[in-house]
């Protein structure tokens, strides 16, 4: 059996990567984190994959613990069962 694995991270959304004006410095704080856009291609590549040959997916992932949502986009790519989150 075919076993896949994927390992995915979070990455700020371009589009709320904020400056304060004051400072000129970026604003960490104000980021939404959004799975890395190559990492989703990853996970679409696997899912092909294992629709092509069979075997399972696993994703992995490091950081705290608002990396959850890296996985739980991989959730919605795959439309998979719900992944371990330990």
């Amino acid at each position: 059996m075919l076993h896949i694995c994927v390992c995915v991270e979070q990455t700020p959304d371009s589009a709320s990567v904020y400056i304060d004006p004051i400072t000129g410095q970026v604003d960490s704080e104000r980021f939404v984190r959004v799975l890395n856009p190559a990492d989703a291609c990853a996970v679409e590549a696997a899912v092909r994959l294992k629709e092509q040959a069979g075997g399972n997916i696993e994703v992995l992932t490091l950081g705290p613990e608002d990396a959850e949502g890296a996985l739980r986009a991989w959730q919605l790519i795959s439309k998979a069962k719900q992944p371990d989150l330990t």
